[in-house]
C-alpha cells in the first residue's frame, strides 16, 4: 500500500511540474488529410484554454521535427518562447484513427504521453485529440457539461448519452460529461452530437417538432432570424438610391445633350435673325432651348456625383463584418 501510495504521489508531482506555457507543434496527418491541420489545431487550443496550470498553448511554425524527434521540438520550443512542445502524431485506420500525442520539455526529455484509437470522422477526431492534452497536460479529470433545456410537451422523455440512459426531462442538472465528442438523443429521436469542452457547458434545447421530440442547439435558436424576403438593411438601401442617382443623371445628361444639339442647329437661322435686327419666336425658343440644356447637364452630374457619393459612403460586406 506504501508503495502504490509514493507511486501515485510521484506521478501527481510529475504532473504537476508539467510547464506553464506549452507550444502546439503542427499535427502530423495521414495522407491527402492535411486540410484538418488548421481546423484541428484551433479546437485544440480552444479547448486548452481553461486547463488549470496553463498560462498558453500557442501554435507553434512548422520546422523539420518529427513528432517524436525530442530534440528537435525542444529546439523548437526555445525558438517560440514557450517551456515545452506538445506534438501529434496521427494515423489512419480502417475505420477512424489512431493518435499519438507526447509532451517534450526544452533539452528533448518525454514529460508525459499519450494515445488511443477513435472509431469515426476528423470531428470524432478532433474531441479524441482534446482529451487527450487535456490528460496529457494532468487537467484531471478531464470533464464538463451537457445542460438541456425543455418544453413541457417533452416531460417524462428520457435522455441518452453515448446510449446511456441520465433520466426523463426535465433534468434541472447539467449532466457530467467527458471532454470530446458524445451522442445525445432524447427518446427515439435522432441523435445529436455534441461537443464538451474542459470546465465548459454545452447547451441543447429540447422541444416538440412534428409531433417528436427534437434536440437543437440553444446557440442556434439564439441566433437572430433571417429578414423577410420584401425588407431590405440600410446597406442595400442606400445602393439602391445610389444606382437611381447615376441613372437619372446619364438620363438628364443624355437629355441636355439633345436640347443642345436642337440649338446648335437652329443657332444658325437665329444669328442671321439676330443681325437683321429682327427678333423672332424662333430665336426666343433656341435661347430657352440653350438654357434647359444647361441646366438639364448641371443637374445631371449633380445627380451623378451624389450617387457616387453614396456608393462611396454605404459600407461594404468586409466592413460590416469587421474585415478592412
Amino acid at each position: 500500500m506504501r508503495t502504490l501510495l509514493l507511486i501515485a504521489l510521484f506521478a501527481s508531482g510529475a504532473r504537476a511540474a508539467m510547464p506553464e506555457r506549452i507550444g502546439l507543434y503542427p499535427i502530423s496527418l495521414p495522407e491527402g488529410q492535411a486540410a484538418l491541420q488548421e481546423s484541428l489545431a484551433a479546437q485544440l487550443h480552444e479547448g486548452a484554454a481553461d486547463l488549470p496550470g496553463v498560462k498558453a498553448f500557442d501554435l507553434v511554425a512548422h520546422s523539420a521535427c518529427a513528432p517524436d524527434e525530442g530534440e528537435c521540438l525542444g529546439a523548437a520550443a526555445r525558438r517560440a518562447g514557450v517551456e515545452a512542445m506538445v506534438s501529434a502524431a496521427i494515423e489512419a485506420t480502417a475505420q477512424g484513427y489512431r493518435w499519438h500525442l507526447r509532451a517534450f520539455a526544452l533539452e528533448g526529455k518525454v514529460l508525459a504521453e499519450e494515445k488511443g484509437e477513435i472509431q469515426g470522422g476528423p470531428l470524432d477526431l478532433g474531441g479524441a485529440l482534446e482529451l487527450g492534452v487535456c490528460s496529457l497536460l494532468g487537467a484531471a479529470p478531464c470533464l464538463g457539461e451537457i445542460r438541456i433545456a425543455s418544453d413541457a410537451g417533452v416531460a417524462s422523455a428520457h435522455v441518452f448519452v453515448d446510449g446511456e440512459d441520465r433520466g426523463a426531462l426535465p433534468i434541472e442538472k447539467p449532466i457530467s460529461a467527458a471532454v470530446g465528442r458524445h451522442a445525445v438523443a432524447v427518446g427515439q429521436s435522432d441523435e445529436k452530437r455534441v461537443r464538451v469542452s474542459y470546465g465548459r457547458t454545452a447547451r441543447l434545447v429540447c422541444s416538440l417538432r412534428a409531433g417528436a421530440p427534437a434536440l437543437l442547439d440553444e446557440a442556434d435558436l439564439a441566433a437572430p432570424a433571417a429578414a423577410p424576403a420584401d425588407q431590405i438593411t440600410l446597406a442595400e438601401a442606400r445602393t439602391r438610391a445610389a444606382q437611381i442617382l447615376v441613372a437619372a443623371g446619364a438620363g438628364l445628361l443624355a437629355a441636355a445633350a439633345g436640347a443642345e444639339l436642337y440649338t446648335h442647329l437652329g443657332s444658325q437661322p437665329v444669328a442671321g435673325g439676330s443681325r437683321s435686327g429682327a427678333l423672332t419666336q424662333t430665336n426666343s425658343g433656341v435661347r430657352r432651348t440653350g438654357i434647359l440644356a444647361t441646366a438639364l447637364a448641371f443637374t445631371g452630374a449633380g445627380a451623378i456625383a451624389a450617387g457616387g457619393l453614396v456608393f462611396a459612403l454605404t459600407p461594404s460586406g468586409a466592413a460590416l463584418q469587421g474585415r478592412f
